[in-house]
């Protein structure tokens, strides 16, 4: 009983860590192209966003 409530302990707290690496690199690659010096990732992040909407 202890052990499947520490894994399922353990799969969630992976599980959040997971979403919020996600979220940053997300967030990452929203600010990167705001950020100056950056003319590349502009360019693709352009792209991209047009693609999305």
């Amino acid at each position: 009983m202890k052990t499947s409530k520490r894994k399922r302990g353990l799969l969630l707290f992976s599980l959040i860590v997971f979403v919020l690496i996600i979220n940053l690199i997300v967030v990452a690659s929203q600010d990167a192209p705001v950020a100056p010096g950056t003319t590349a990732p502009v360019a693709e992040s352009s792209e991209t966003d047009s693609g999305d909407e």
